[in-house]
């Protein structure tokens, strides 16, 4: 048996390698995360050569909404965590969307259903980071969480939709407030200092 990643012979049941430290044995969790790793892997570069900040890149954003505040709907989020997120979903459902009309062209109702079913995986397991991501983000613009409600209750009524959607894609773009406000403090600040206090 040879590892999957790095091609190192292994144990027949040896569940990591020891040169890679790769998990041998994938679950749909792993699959996941292993996507994400990879196309973090690729995108990052991109983010470096075009002068962006890595503590507010791609990689980052990720890793702080679906990591370390993965269900904290608590404290502020800034625009890079926000947006950084977004794209990455957005882009996560596009792929699973071609992939699965490709699938379900080659299979049939089989592979349509089975494309189904890992959609309504991916969007279970990001509706509580997503929440909570959005919810931080109205927090550093100073305003309750508790607005999402109304935003999402009247979204439901036609014309008023589009408006409310122009609306929060404007609010969601603007700076948030400068220094603590009573959500907590400012992000930006907060991860220079965290940063900071890593490389001392």
């Amino acid at each position: 048996m040879f590892c999957r990643f790095c091609g190192q012979e292994l144990d027949d049941d040896s569940e990591f390698c020891p040169k890679c430290g790769r998990k041998q044995k994938e679950t749909i969790t792993d699959r996941f995360e292993e996507t994400v790793h990879d196309f973090t892997k690729q995108i990052q570069p991109k983010i470096e050569e075009a002068g962006i900040s890595p503590k507010f890149s791609f990689r980052w954003a990720l890793y702080t909404v679906l990591k370390r505040k993965y269900s904290d709907f608590s404290g502020r989020a800034c625009r890079s965590e926000y947006w950084w997120y977004i794209l990455f979903v957005n882009l996560l459902y596009i792929g699973m969307s071609i992939v699965g009309g490709v699938f379900t062209v080659l299979t049939g109702m089989i592979g349509a259903y089975l494309m189904l079913a890992l959609f309504i995986i991916a969007l279970v397991g990001l509706l509580v980071p997503s929440i909570a991501v959005t919810v931080r983000r109205m927090h550093d613009l100073n305003v309750s969480g508790w607005w999402l409600i109304l935003f999402l209750v009247l979204s439901l009524i036609p014309l008023i939709n589009t408006l409310l959607v122009i609306g929060y894609i404007i609010c969601f773009c603007l700076k948030g407030t400068t220094g603590t406000n009573k959500y907590g403090q400012d992000p930006l600040a907060a991860e220079n200092q965290s940063l900071t206090s890593a490389h001392q």
